[in-house]
């Protein structure tokens, strides 16, 4: 893997780790909620993730990335097999990304929970990979403590930041003191 698309490439690897995922729950998993504990369960935190890689992919080209421009589509956080396919099309997309594309120049916005418009900010290709990393292990997270309710184990690093993961093999494979 090159060092320039590892961001690509990590954010590819998380997209795999759900497909996986959805490929191994049944559909009362990932559509039960459990109110008041959350009313969200698998498939709209799911839905979420895979809209805020469709507004990356469908507009990193024109430079400006609107994240709260998303179709918040009910099919995909009730079908599986939608968000499989949705999931499938992001791989390919980013998928064209290149090394000549990862220090791109962008514009980003996204609701801030301000009274005045929220203002564009100027970002990176790379740096959205960073941030669509870190939203998509957020939602991961909270998608295995839903699964774990269920009774369903999903992959013991399902959720967990590569930072964490990185410590606990350190710590594993750590000599012991003496």
């Amino acid at each position: 893997m090159s060092t320039i698309l590892a961001n690509r490439d990590e954010n590819i690897a998380y997209i795999k780790q759900a497909i996986h995922l959805l490929k191994s729950i049944e559909d009362s998993a990932f559509t039960f909620s459990n109110p008041p504990l959350y009313q969200s369960g698998v498939g709209p935190h799911l839905r979420h993730c895979i809209e805020y890689y469709q507004s990356f992919g469908n507009n990193w080209k024109s430079g400006r990335i609107d994240y709260d421009e998303r179709q918040r589509n009910n099919d995909i956080e009730t079908n599986r097999q939608t968000a499989i396919n949705k999931m499938e099309c992001i791989i390919e997309s980013l998928s064209e990304i290149s090394e000549g594309d990862i220090n791109r120049t962008i514009q980003t916005k996204m609701d801030c929970d301000d009274e005045d418009e929220c203002p564009w900010c100027a970002s990176t290709i790379k740096r959205e990979f960073q941030f669509l990393i870190s939203h998509t292990i957020h939602h991961f997270a909270l998608i295995a403590i839903i699964l774990k309710d269920q009774g369903i184990a999903p992959h013991e690093d399902f959720g967990v930041a590569p930072s964490t993961i990185k410590y606990r093999n350190s710590q594993t494979c750590a000599p012991s003191a003496g």
